[in-house]
């Protein structure tokens, strides 16, 4: 009888174990589901908030996504700098001028990348040129200028760090409807030249 007692105690005390390790497992197990849910969680949050920075970021540059502004997105490359035409825009009059009768300022947003060693020198004047379909060439305008202040876009008169970039703008006065819009840019030195369609 005595040893009856004692074995039914041992398998009680081994399934009484036995029930402990099981719920020991399942709770380790949910640990690690809860752990594991909770970082794919904040991975994805962190994952959304870098594409949207990223986003963010490319519209801003481009200022094609910003109100009244056309997408242009061509890049040349002139004696080693790198010359991105962002997005254009037609404006008719700034807080302060206004363009003539039956003309509109034209606003280029675009970016310059230096790609040489030394310090890279830009003037709207003297390496920019606008021509339209007819081969009439147009000049950079002041009324314009001050629209592009208004976008809160400089113009991109100055100087390029070596291997820097800058963004900046280029205004002019057209007349309406004016199409075979091309921008020609050149070196400071007026040695070499590319060209980019507007419209």
């Amino acid at each position: 009888m005595k040893k009856l007692i004692a074995v039914l105690l041992v398998v009680m005390l081994i399934l009484t174990l036995g029930a402990c390790g099981s719920d020991n497992t399942q709770v380790s197990s949910s640990s690690s589901s809860a752990a594991s849910t909770g970082s794919v969680s904040e991975q994805s949050t962190a994952e959304k908030s870098t594409a949207a920075e990223s986003s963010a970021a490319a519209e801003s540059s481009a200022g094609a996504n910003a109100e009244g502004w056309t997408k242009i997105g061509k890049t040349i490359t002139v004696e080693d700098v790198e010359y991105t035409v962002n997005a254009i825009k037609m404006s008719k009059s700034s807080e302060l001028f206004q363009a003539e009768e039956g003309n509109t300022f034209l606003l280029v947003d675009i970016n310059a990348k230096n790609g040489t060693a030394e310090e890279a020198a830009v003037s709207s004047i003297m390496m920019f040129e606008l021509k339209d379909g007819a081969g009439k060439t147009y000049d950079i305008s002041l009324g314009g200028s001050a629209s592009l202040d208004e976008e809160k876009i400089e113009m991109i008169d100055g100087t390029i760090a070596a291997n820097a970039e800058k963004r900046g703008g280029l205004a002019y006065e057209i007349p309406e409807n004016t199409t075979g819009l091309k921008l020609t840019i050149k070196d400071i030195l007026g040695t070499g030249s590319q060209t980019v369609e507007l419209n």
